[in-house]
Order: structure tokens, then sequence, then C-alpha cells
């Protein structure tokens, strides 16, 4: 199984909607290390979905491991 990953910072955020359970998803523009925008989804009922809209994404470069779906499953600081 090969992991896709995306390097670069949280441009903007926006509330997608709330799951069945309460927790929130997002939608999530990424401006690359290239300089190319990525939107991509938070999954359902993930606790990124509570850190994903602080400051430290759009300040510092992370890399982002997306799923099979291109949602993003975890979330690493870049070195």
């Amino acid at each position: 199984m090969s992991n896709n990953t995306i390097t670069g910072k949280v441009i903007t955020t926006i509330h997608k909607r709330t799951s069945y359970y309460g927790n929130p998803a997002y939608w999530v523009t990424v401006e690359t290390e290239a300089g190319d925008t990525v939107t991509l989804r938070t999954q359902d009922n993930s606790g990124l979905s509570y850190g994903i809209t602080n400051p430290e994404y759009r300040e510092e470069a992370h890399t982002f491991t997306l799923t099979r779906a291109n949602r993003i499953r975890t979330v690493t600081k870049a070195a």
C-alpha cells in the first residue's frame, strides 16, 4: 500500500458539515511547496478536525498523508 502525501501550508478551512456524532468536517485548501493549491477534506469523526483551524497549520509547512479517497488521514510537521 503506497501513501499519498502533500507538503504545504493551509490557506483556508471551510466547515463542510457536522457528522451524525456531532464532529466537524472541513474542506482544507493547502498551498504546496511548488506554489500549487489543492483542496482536501478531513475524514469524518477525525480528531484532526478540531485542530486544523489552528494558526500553526497556516504558519508552518506540514505533510498531509491522504487516504485513497484523498481525505486527510494524518498530519506531521514538515522537517
